[in-house]
């Protein structure tokens, strides 16, 4: 039985609520108040409005020249967000602009939205709109049907190409569709029973991986739920996704920490030897020394504040086609949006959580140790899902439906793996909770 009496199950819950409260609301906040209340349309509609007869609209490329030259919308202009940003008060805008309906474009729709609001702030023009997705969205849109004038791309040598399309094998076809409808659907539903199984379950660490797993099952529901009722297009419902699967890291890493504490260690049951006695000689438990553990606890949060930097170096790649799956297009993309959440804000965010834990465990005491294993756990929530997507996508950014298929198969051997951990110490994970009497008992 861990003792975290010092640290009161009540604590433990509202630290815990606070992390998720200020780190999940953290990036909706940011995204609101920097681009979120800036006009946007989709693809689609700029398309409709930039080919309907009488209509003077613009499509406007923002980024810089040297990008533009190497490739564009074939039909666009290009105006440099660093232009547009040195406009100033009492400025207007360029005559071959004026009463025009502007729609601006970038690589994945933040340079244009910084753009559009440049303009709105400056009130040079109320009819302005920053395109979703920028060109990633546009080279992998499908089903519009694009008539011919914007549904080329003007590469540096003056040529114009067809939009990119990737041809996947009939092996690529058959595993992403058993991802998708196959895999997908057996870890969500196993996850979920994995939940009702240790429902009753009072010990911390099951109790962490139970959170673990309906946090992961939830994220998944909201991954299902963007795909199949917004064609994979809501920011928002991707973003509680991606969130889902920090928490899961987070809380299963408490889970195997406490686990390791409560079965093999005993670090904190003040009654029982600690597993390292054997190597620190005397123990803080009976003398007053320093603990062995929490020295090597403080070197392991430093590693990971370092490992946290890893993502941060890494570039935003604008992975985007069209492919043909059973028949059907398919939209492959992985939108700069997310690839910022993933290698920019989450491990930032895990940064500070490490940095957190630090500062907390120079404190003496179990307290200290045990609020400081909370924002280790959290940290790594962050800088897990991190690496974890980091790494699948720097593996697989040229074809994407293979990224989409080992994620997939990834998220099924978590949550088979904590299905059969269950299942092999069912029987003393029972006994144990039994004799502490907290299988179904009073916390």
């Amino acid at each position: 039985m861990s003792d975290t009496s010092n640290l009161s199950t009540k604590k433990i819950r509202t630290i815990l609520i606070f992390i998720i409260a200020i780190t999940g609301l953290l990036p909706i906040l940011l995204y609101r108040f920097s681009i979120g209340r800036v006009p946007s349309v989709s693809v689609t509609e700029a398309v409709a409005v930039l080919n309907k007869t009488g209509t003077k609209a613009i499509l406007i490329d923002v980024r810089s020249p040297e990008s533009f030259h190497r490739e564009h919308i074939d039909g666009s202009i290009n105006w440099p967000l660093k232009k547009i940003k040195s406009l100033r008060p009492g400025d207007s805008l360029p005559e071959h602009l004026k009463d025009a309906s502007l729609f601006l474009i970038c690589e994945g729709g933040i340079s244009s939205a910084l753009a559009a609001q440049k303009l709105i702030n400056l009130k040079l023009t109320d009819d302005v709109a920053s395109v979703n997705g920028g060109l990633q969205e546009w080279k992998s849109g499908i089903g519009e049907p694009f008539p011919e004038k914007f549904s080329k791309l003007r590469v540096k040598s003056g040529d114009v190409t067809d939009l990119p399309f990737r041809e996947s094998s009939l092996f690529e076809q058959i595993a992403l569709t058993v991802a998708a409808f196959g895999i997908k659907p057996v870890y969500m539903i196993l996850s979920l029973l994995l939940v009702f199984v240790l429902m009753r379950s009072r010990l911390p660490d099951l109790v962490a991986l139970r959170w673990g797993l309906l946090a992961f099952f939830t994220g998944e529901a909201c991954c299902a739920v963007n795909y199949l009722f917004f064609h994979e297009n809501s920011l928002l419902v991707e973003y509680l996704h991606m969130f889902g699967m920090v928490l899961a890291f987070g809380f299963t890493t408490y889970a195997i920490l406490e686990a390791m504490d409560i079965h093999l260690i005993h670090y904190s049951e003040k009654e029982k030897k600690c597993a390292a006695l054997s190597l620190c000689a005397s123990c803080y438990k009976n003398k007053d020394v320093a603990c062995g553990i929490e020295r090597i606890f403080k070197l392991l949060i430093l590693i990971f504040i370092f490992l946290s930097c890893l993502p941060l170096l890494a570039l935003p790649y604008p992975a985007s086609y069209t492919t043909r799956i059973l028949k059907t297009l398919y939209q492959s993309i992985h939108p700069a949006m997310y690839q910022v959440y993933e290698i920019r804000l989450a491990p930032i965010i895990a940064v500070i959580l490490f940095i957190i834990a630090f500062i907390v465990i120079q404190g003496k005491g179990k307290t200290h140790f045990h609020l400081a294993r909370i924002f280790f756990c959290s940290g790594m929530g962050f800088l897990g899902f991190s690496l974890f997507r980091l790494i699948l996508f720097s593996m697989y950014r040229e074809n994407l439906v293979w990224f989409a298929f080992w994620e997939e198969f990834t998220e099924l051997l978590y949550t088979a793996g904590a299905g059969f951990v269950i299942l092999v110490f069912f029987d003393r994970i029972l006994e144990k909770d039994r004799k502490t009497g907290r299988h179904g008992g009073k916390v």
